[in-house]
């Protein structure tokens, strides 16, 4: 069906998460994520692909309850030989520095 063996989408979204822990989270003031818009995977990953992570800021703003609380509006998106194999959407809960 989509030209032979695949991997799961949940994987290829685990892979993107890895890198954006190890990337972003580990050293930051992340307080979780309140949820997402959209989680697409517009093309299949096969065996052997390379794939490369990339995250867009959209917004940040602080939350009007708590305003030690920073929200970030961010884009995931996978890519293979520039094709979209993953595009995400959701906020990242930060905590703010005086």
């Amino acid at each position: 069906m989509l030209g032979g063996l695949c991997a799961s989408g949940w994987f290829t979204m685990g892979l993107w998460m890895r890198a954006y822990v190890d990337h972003v989270l580990a050293d930051s003031t992340s307080q979780g994520s309140p949820g997402g818009k959209d989680l697409l995977w517009p093309a299949p990953v096969f065996p052997g692909d390379k794939l490369e992570f990339s995250l867009e800021v959209l917004s940040a703003r602080l939350s009007r309850s708590r305003p030690n609380l920073g929200l970030v509006e961010i884009r995931a998106q996978a890519d293979r030989d520039g094709q979209p194999v993953l595009r995400s959407t959701f906020t990242g809960m930060f905590g703010t520095r005086p």
